[in-house]
């Protein structure tokens, strides 16, 4: 394998990792801090976009809520935010609440 090649390849993998961290956003950066066990992070992004009709991120919050992932279980609340995002034909959400209504 040639330098030159070697050079391209290794360019163009930088240039993906650096795309994806530019492209990133508040809810991938909650999703990453949630893989990554800090929950307090995760809400916290997530809160505001809930609160701003953002599907994902209600749902998000739902399951936090219902694992008691940075916060005290609580079903109620977890229904709540699985709803606002069922409402808005996000699947995942309607089947949560299926299971939990």
């Amino acid at each position: 394998m040639n330098v030159t090649f070697k050079a391209a390849v290794a360019a163009l993998i930088l240039a993906v990792a650096l795309a994806r961290s530019v492209a990133a956003g508040p809810l991938e950066d909650a999703l990453d801090a949630a893989e990554h066990h800090d929950y307090a992070t995760a809400i916290g992004r997530w809160r505001p976009l809930a609160d701003q009709g953002e599907v994902d991120a209600q749902y998000n919050l739902g399951v936090m809520y219902d694992k008691g992932q940075g916060v005290t279980r609580d079903y109620a609340i977890a229904v709540s935010w699985f709803r606002k995002a069922a409402d808005q034909g996000f699947a995942p959400a309607q089947l949560s609440l299926g299971v939990h209504v």
